[in-house]
């Protein structure tokens, strides 16, 4: 069927929360392969990012702060 939901957390100096959010959104019981995971970085100055591309997302980092 292919991915039919887009999941999208978007964060900005979350290395604190990133991972354990990342983590609740992938233990869904909804059909893995039919949902994906973006995590737009809106310009953080920590490991947000870094830790975010450690996990099965897509990740867009903003060169500006978008929150």
């Amino acid at each position: 069927m292919g991915v039919v939901v887009s999941v999208v957390v978007v964060a900005r100096n979350e290395e604190r929360h990133i991972a354990s959010c990342l983590e609740s959104v992938l233990a869904q019981d909804y059909p893995r392969d039919q949902y994906e995971v973006i995590v737009v970085d809106g310009g953080s100055t920590d490991r947000t990012a870094h830790i975010a591309r450690q996990h099965p997302v897509t990740v867009v980092v903003s060169e500006r702060a978008v929150i």
